[in-house]
């Protein structure tokens, strides 16, 4: 994958939406939308990627071609770490704490923490 057009389809297709639901999201005709998967639309407004990227759950970037993951690492950190109860989150902060006391973390970690 390496056109926009084609990570748009397989980022839809990934989350079992249909082009309809996407079209709907985006307030435009089925068919426009399809047009912009099939790469007879070339020049996709910014204002468009941005809102297809939401819409799709994943980063303008990924969409760009610019990054090979839909979503960045630390928004899924963040989202996964959010679903924890309070206690598990303490834990995993405590976890997370002891791992950076591994000697190939102490350089860069000392003055960050």
């Amino acid at each position: 994958m390496t056109t926009i057009h084609e990570r748009i389809k397989h980022r839809r297709l990934e989350l079992g939406y249909t082009l309809l639901y996407v079209a709907e999201q985006l307030q435009i005709k089925e068919a426009t939308m399809q047009r912009y998967e099939s790469g007879a639309i070339k020049n996709i407004k910014h204002e468009t990627i941005t809102k297809l990227a939401q819409i799709l759950k994943c980063d303008p970037s990924y969409l760009m071609g610019w990054t090979d993951t839909p979503i960045k690492i630390e928004d899924e950190f963040i989202k996964l770490y959010n679903r924890l109860d309070n206690e598990d989150q303490a834990e995993m902060r405590g976890e997370m704490k002891q791992m950076l006391k591994a000697p190939k973390y102490q350089a860069s970690t000392e003055t960050e923490l």
